[in-house]
């Protein structure tokens, strides 16, 4: 019970990390938006939206948003850097609390990687009761 509680401050750590990582970096990354790729820099992340400027439109290009929901982005690769930017403890636990509650497919290798922890167990029973 313990795991499943800490399943929440998990995810909350990681996307605060993710967050000012990418206010602090704003990194330039290649998302898909509407079937596309688009090259971008990510400048703001929201609960809902994320931030962008397209690199294609050049130097004092608009800063656009679009529904986090609707990008594809290489989430597993930016919580990575941002859990390293940040020095977050248990980056390994956080990674795979984020990208399982935002309901990602790199959410199973990440859970693999961590097979053996409480968090990990607590995820698969919570999946298994859900299915």
């Amino acid at each position: 019970m313990a795991a499943l509680a800490n399943l929440g401050a998990l995810a909350q750590t990681g996307e605060g990390a993710l967050r000012a990582f990418i206010a602090a970096a704003q990194p330039p990354i290649t998302v898909v938006i509407g079937g596309a790729n688009l090259d971008v820099v990510i400048n703001r992340l929201t609960r809902t939206e994320i931030f962008y400027v397209s690199q294609a439109d050049g130097a004092g290009a608009k800063t656009q948003k679009t529904p986090r929901g609707q990008v594809g982005m290489p989430w597993a690769e930016l919580l990575d850097e941002a859990l390293k930017d940040q020095g977050v403890e248990s980056a390994p636990q956080v990674k795979a609390a984020c990208l399982w509650m935002w309901a990602l497919p790199e959410a199973k290798t990440a859970l693999n990687a961590i097979a053996d922890t409480p968090v990990a167990k607590a995820i698969g029973e919570l999946d298994k009761n859900r299915k």
